[in-house]
């Protein structure tokens, strides 16, 4: 892990905190680099490859993208949800949901967190489809929404439904 430091066996972020992920953490290191934020990675326990089964990370944001009908998306199989401002998957293995939470580092405000999800294909088994991929991911944001108090206004709901219309919105 590029910036990680070892110690008595414990592996520890550029932030000097312990590599372990929590949704305070998650919540308080919005605003940092990929070396300090809390990402939670997930690997089967009897898999030594080191590739993992999921990874997820949250990061603050100032905009989100818009759904487009293209033919990258396509190609890609994009499919969009209606949860928080913006959630797609890609293929097998990118979930991405914006969720409208406004914090600040710095004096520098944003109005947003990206909640991403990257999974691997070859690790997962069985019908796991787009929707499952969006759960998870919508779950957990749900939980790191209500640390940063900012659940009503992040528009994470219980269950998440693909949108039906034409252009994705």
């Amino acid at each position: 892990m590029a910036g990680a430091a070892v110690g008595a066996g414990i592996v520890y972020t550029d932030a000097g905190e312990p590599n372990k992920f929590s949704l305070k953490r998650a919540a308080s290191h919005l605003h940092d680099g990929t070396n300090k934020r809390s990402r939670c990675t997930v690997y089967k326990a009897d898999d030594d490859s080191g590739i993992p089964l999921i990874q997820l990370d949250f990061k603050a944001a100032h905009q989100y993208p818009r759904p487009e009908r293209t033919e990258q998306n396509q190609a890609r199989n994009t499919t969009w949800y209606d949860v928080g401002v913006y959630a797609d998957t890609k293929g097998k293995d990118s979930t991405s949901l914006y969720f409208r939470c406004t914090s600040s580092e710095g004096g520098r405000p944003t109005e947003y967190v990206n909640a991403g999800m990257f999974s691997t294909e070859s690790k997962l088994k069985g019908n796991f489809v787009s929707s499952d991929r969006m759960n998870i991911l919508n779950s957990v944001a749900r939980h790191v929404a209500a640390q940063l108090k900012c659940g009503k206004e992040a528009r994470l709901s219980d269950e998440v439904a693909e949108k039906q219309d034409e252009k994705g919105d």
